[in-house]
């Protein structure tokens, strides 16, 4: 019996883990503000250690099952208890990890998604055509060599300027947009109409 008591606090626990753990980080996302401490993949692991335990469980039972035939009875009886509930734990992990799991993977991959626009979409327009110093048309063109992909080697050739002055207007450029990044600039230029869209590989 005390290892059928085993069974059922384990249970008990699984549940209680989704009730205290799982559902709250669920309902975080939905909220659009995911706690950071945890993940489905966290809660996957969490699940095959519950099976395990299960599993040995039974395994115990059947290995130190008595010759005593009054215990005998008593575990086989337990034993039953395990077996017939098994269809319904069955059914539950099958509906976590091919409905549930799936799902709260995508939630987290398209909140994952939201944060990075957000992010691109709060430099753009910190960096955006309001500033107090606008771009001159010389570092809009450096701007476009390097969404182009281009060195500064290759930028000051092209624009028949020196190298240092190719970084001076970089420098320049970072400095008046808070953009510090060829990815950064590269979404300003598409935003601000400097390049297209299908001229940039991205």
């Amino acid at each position: 019996m005390k290892l059928y008591e085993e069974y059922a606090q384990e249970i008990r626990r699984h549940m209680k883990y989704e009730e205290k753990t799982l559902f709250p980080y669920v309902q975080s996302l939905l909220d659009g503000f995911p706690l950071t401490n945890y993940n489905i993949h966290t809660f996957s692991k969490h699940h095959e250690q519950t099976d395990k335990k299960l599993r040995e469980l039974k395994l115990m039972i059947i290995k130190y099952l008595p010759a005593d035939a009054h215990h005998n009875n008593q575990l086989t009886a337990t034993l039953y208890d395990i077996y017939n509930s098994e269809e319904w734990l069955r059914h539950h992990a099958e509906v976590e990890d091919h409905i549930f799991t799936p799902a709260i993977k995508r939630l987290e991959r398209q909140t994952r998604q939201d944060d990075v626009s957000k992010n691109i979409s709060e430099m753009v327009f910190k960096g955006g055509t309001d500033n107090s110093e606008a771009l001159s048309d010389r570092e809009k063109e450096v701007i476009i060599g390097v969404v182009q992909g281009l060195l500064n080697k290759e930028i000051a050739d092209r624009l028949c300027i020196s190298l240092n002055t190719v970084i001076t207007h970089r420098r320049n450029i970072a400095r008046k947009l808070q953009i510090h990044s060829p990815a950064g600039l590269t979404i300003y230029a598409i935003v601000n109409g400097l390049v297209d869209i299908s001229s940039v590989k991205l």
